[in-house]
């Protein structure tokens, strides 16, 4: 009865260590996944916030394969999707010239540029790219902001003839870059 008393306690600690282990694994899991800066419908990035959680499109999780992909939004209707793209940029430039820089490389991806302009999303300079791929007949309309070295590359795709580009759009108006905190 000993011996007994003596395992049960035993297997009590290993069941609490391994319960710990698993909360623990979890824990470290949600943060290599990233789960841990998303909520409904928002994404919360290094320096600029996304909040669409009274939106019907759902999010999921970019694949780890694409680092700068930092989030991804899904239409009800599974037929477009919006996407959030970060990079860090050697050295500040003007939003212009950096678009300038690599817009021109769309017709080597298949695209024809449609239109493109300045803009201003929440009073915050902004560079709109409007483009169809050629074969697929998908159209993209592509948001870039720029904030010191970081750029922001919204991406919103959908079919051609849809009105989904239009919702998509509004979308967009959600994004705004956090207010700079200044240290006492």
């Amino acid at each position: 009865m000993l011996y007994l008393g003596a395992f049960m306690q035993f297997m009590k600690k290993i069941c609490i260590t391994t319960l710990i282990l698993i909360l623990f694994s979890f824990k470290s899991l949600a943060t290599y996944l990233n789960i841990e800066k998303e909520q409904k419908g928002s994404y919360f990035g290094d320096g600029y916030t996304f909040n669409i959680k009274d939106s019907t499109w759902t999010q999921s999780l970019p694949p780890k394969t694409h680092p700068a992909l930092k989030a991804i939004y899904r239409s009800p209707s599974g037929k477009s999707s919006l996407t959030i793209r970060e990079s860090e940029l050697a050295q500040k430039t003007k939003l212009k010239k950096y678009v300038k820089s690599w817009i021109k490389d769309y017709r080597k991806y298949g695209l024809n540029l449609i239109d493109s302009k300045p803009l201003k999303i929440n009073e915050q300079k902004a560079f709109m790219i409007d483009s169809e791929h050629i074969v697929t007949k998908k159209v993209f309309r592509q948001i870039v902001l720029l904030k010191d070295k970081k750029s922001i590359t919204i991406t919103c795709k959908t079919e051609k003839d849809s009105n989904e580009l239009v919702k998509c759009a509004e979308l967009i108006k959600n994004f705004s870059w956090n207010k700079q905190e200044t240290a006492l």
